[in-house]
């Protein structure tokens, strides 16, 4: 679609809108701005959007919450409406990460989900002081003394969170080194 041409469009906009006592120029479909978006959202260039000054219950059964819409339904029943459909759905939230999560099984505990578990038991390492130089720690490190150590691709490793330590960069580098282990 090209751009209509300066005369043409100079034409555009000396005519006026089509609504009676309005004499803004057009925009588009012979109506000025704010008519032709009154148009869109409403279907007609006079129509006024009609605000709700009532405010109701929900309409399903049991929900006694207010504000609800011309739909009849509260926020969170719309909300289950244009997600799922139905304004009764319910689904159990996805499990976090944790003890309590059913995946947090023993055997299928990996390198990455020890870490996450000392993470959860004793916070950022960063919060605690070398254990062999006493400077601020960066990382979490396995002490090497799990009876029921595992070893992974990434190295060896403990699902146990008392088995780690906090170390500095500089120290959790040479204790490795030192050790044979890979973190």
């Amino acid at each position: 679609m090209t751009a209509p041409t300066p005369v043409v469009r100079a034409v555009m906009l000396e005519r006026a809108c089509e609504v009676a006592d309005c004499d803004r120029p057009i925009k588009a479909r012979g109506l000025c701005s704010t008519h032709y978006h009154r148009w869109w959202r409403t279907g007609t260039p006079e129509g006024v959007v009609e605000r709700r000054t009532e405010h109701g219950e929900c309409t399903v059964d049991g929900c006694t919450n207010v504000d609800a819409g011309p739909h009849g339904y509260c926020a969170m029943h719309v909300t289950r409406v244009r997600r799922h459909g139905d304004p009764d759905a319910r689904f159990a939230p996805a499990p976090k990460p944790g003890v309590l999560n059913p995946r947090w099984n023993e055997e299928g505990l990996g390198y990455s989900g020890a870490h996450q578990r000392v993470y959860r038991a004793k916070g950022k390492a960063s919060a605690h002081s070398c254990i062999d130089c006493g400077d601020r720690a960066a990382h979490w490190s396995y002490d090497l003394l799990d009876p029921d150590e595992r070893v992974g691709d990434e190295g060896r490793y403990s699902i146990d969170p008392e088995h780690y330590v906090a170390r500095c960069v500089s120290c959790h580098s040479a204790f490795d080194r030192a050790n044979g282990a890979v973190s």
